[in-house]
C-alpha cells in the first residue's frame, strides 16, 4: 500500500468518526421531553450512525417506571414547535394552533406540519389596494 493511500484512509475514518459523534445528542434535544422521558440521556438522531449507541426513539427515551402515555401529552402549538426545532417550519405561521408533536399520538389532532401550522397567503399580503385601481 501506498503512503498516500493510508493517509486517505486515515483521514476518511477520522472524518466518519467526527461525523457520528455529531449525531449523538440528547433525547431532550429530539423532542422527547416532559416528566416522562429521560431528556438527558444520550443518543443517536439517526440509526447506526453512532456505533452500538441507540436511536433516538420514544420507546429508547423513555425514564425509567414511566408508563404509557396519555393524548394530551404530544399535544402543543406550533409556536412550540418552531421553538423546539427551529429548522421545521418556516415563514409565518399560526403560533397558538394546537397540533400533535407526533403523528398518530393525539387521537384526530393532526401533526405539527408546515402545511398545518403556516398562514395562508392572503391577497393583501401580496397585492395593494392600489394595485387594482385603473
Amino acid at each position: 500500500m501506498k503512503f498516500s493511500t493510508i493517509v486517505t484512509i486515515a483521514a476518511v475514518a477520522v472524518a466518519v468518526s467526527a461525523h457520528s459523534n455529531e449525531q449523538e445528542i440528547k433525547c431532550g434535544i429530539k423532542g422527547f421531553t416532559g416528566k416522562s422521558y429521560d431528556e438527558s440521556k444520550v443518543c443517536c438522531e439517526y440509526s447506526g450512525n453512532c456505533g452500538n449507541l441507540s436511536k433516538c426513539t420514544e420507546s429508547f427515551c423513555k425514564a425509567s417506571g414511566s408508563s404509557g402515555s396519555s393524548k394530551n401529552e404530544y399535544k402543543i402549538t406550533c409556536a412550540e414547535k418552531r421553538e423546539r426545532n427551529p429548522e421545521a417550519l418556516k415563514g409565518p405561521i399560526h403560533k397558538n394552533k394546537e397540533c400533535c408533536q407526533w403523528s398518530g399520538e393525539c387521537g384526530d389532532l393532526k401533526k405539527c406540519t408546515q402545511s398545518y401550522c403556516e398562514k395562508d397567503a392572503h391577497s393583501s399580503d401580496v397585492y395593494k389596494k392600489s394595485d387594482f385601481q385603473f
